[in-house]
């Protein structure tokens, strides 16, 4: 994700005017996403097309093989059952 917040923070750096979006995606019961929609489309100063992305980036923290967390070697969450 960082890429894309680099991407942005540079673009706003420039003078443009950005719109930008982030969307979890989300599979099941599990409270953590296993991917993120990020979005973003500016304008610069004069007008002109500015940054453009649009683009499905996975959550490192989640893993999509075992469904656990990479760095803890635990189960994703799930939400609230009764």
């Amino acid at each position: 994700m960082y890429f894309y917040e680099d991407k942005v923070k540079k673009a706003i750096d420039a003078n443009q005017v950005v719109h930008y979006k982030v969307t979890p995606k989300y599979e099941g019961n599990r409270v953590v996403p296993v991917s993120f929609r990020m979005q973003a489309r500016g304008v610069t100063a004069g007008g002109g097309k500015g940054i453009e992305f649009d683009d499905e980036v996975p959550n490192i923290m989640y893993g999509l093989n075992d469904r656990r967390f990479h760095n803890l070697g635990t189960e994703v969450p799930e939400g609230y059952h009764k």
